[in-house]
C-alpha cells in the first residue's frame, strides 16, 4: 500500500503541474500491475520463503536426512523440491494481486488528498486505462518468479556443507541470490514484453 501511496503522491506532483490529473490511475495501475506488485511480491516471498526452503533443506543435509532418503530409493527432487516450488508457483499470483490491490488503493488515496478528483473518476480512469493484459503479464511474471525463487532456494539448500554456520551462510547467500534473479528476470521480461509490444 506504501508503495502505491509514494508513486501516487509524486505522480501527482507531477501531473499537477501539466494539468493531466486525469492520468493518475494509469500511472499507478499500470506501473504497479505490470512491474512493482509482482516484484514486491517476489522479494517479499525470496526473504520468506527462498530462505525457508535454503535453511530447512540445509539442515537436513547437515543432519543427513537427504543421505538417508536417497538410501531407502527416495527421489529428493519428487520428495523435497517439486511440492515446495509448486506452492510458492501458486501462492505467488496470490499474493501478488495482494499487493497490486493495497498499491493502487494507496495511490488513490495519495491522489484524492493531493488532486482534485474523486474516488468515481479515479475508478472510472483506472478502468479505462488498465486492460486485462496488464494483470496478466503481472500474475504471469509472479509464476516464473515464484519458480525461480523455490529452485534458487532448494538449490542453495542442496549445497549446504559442514555444521549449522554453513546453513547460515547458504540461507543468506539464497535470499541475496533470488533478490538478484528475480530483478534480472523483470529486466529481461521488460524487453521481451517490449520487443513483442505487449
Amino acid at each position: 500500500g506504501l508503495i502505491g501511496v509514494i508513486i501516487g503522491y509524486q505522480g501527482a506532483m507531477q501531473l499537477k503541474m501539466f494539468g493531466a490529473d486525469r492520468f493518475l490511475a494509469d500511472l499507478v495501475g499500470i506501473s504497479v500491475t505490470r512491474e512493482l506488485g509482482p516484484l514486491i511480491a517476489a522479494i517479499l516471498i525470496s526473504g520468506r520463503s527462498g530462505a525457508a526452503f535454503a535453511a530447512e533443506i540445509g539442515t537436513m543435509k547437515v543432519g543427513e536426512e537427504i543421505s538417508s532418503l536417497r538410501s531407502i530409493g527416495v527421489d529428493t527432487m519428487l520428495f523435497l523440491i517439486w511440492p515446495r516450488m509448486v506452492a510458492v508457483m501458486l501462492a505467488a499470483p496470490l499474493l501478488t494481486m495482494l499487493c497490486i490491490v493495497a498499491a493502487i488503493a494507496g495511490g488513490m488515496a495519495a491522489g484524492l488528498a493531493t488532486l482534485d478528483i474523486t474516488v468515481a473518476g479515479f475508478v472510472t480512469a483506472l478502468h479505462e486505462a488498465l486492460p486485462v493484459k496488464h494483470l496478466l503479464v503481472g500474475l504471469g511474471k509472479s509464476v516464473v518468479f515464484g519458480m525461480v525463487i523455490a529452485i534458487v532456494g532448494a538449490f542453495r539448500g542442496m549445497q549446504v556443507s559442514g555444521g549449522a554456520e554453513a546453513v547460515g551462510r547458504f540461507t543468506t547467500s539464497a535470499v541475496v541470490t533470488c533478490i538478484l534473479f528475480v530483478i534480472l528476470l523483470d529486466a529481461v521480461f521488460a524487453i521481451v514484453l517490449q520487443t513483442l509490444g505487449v
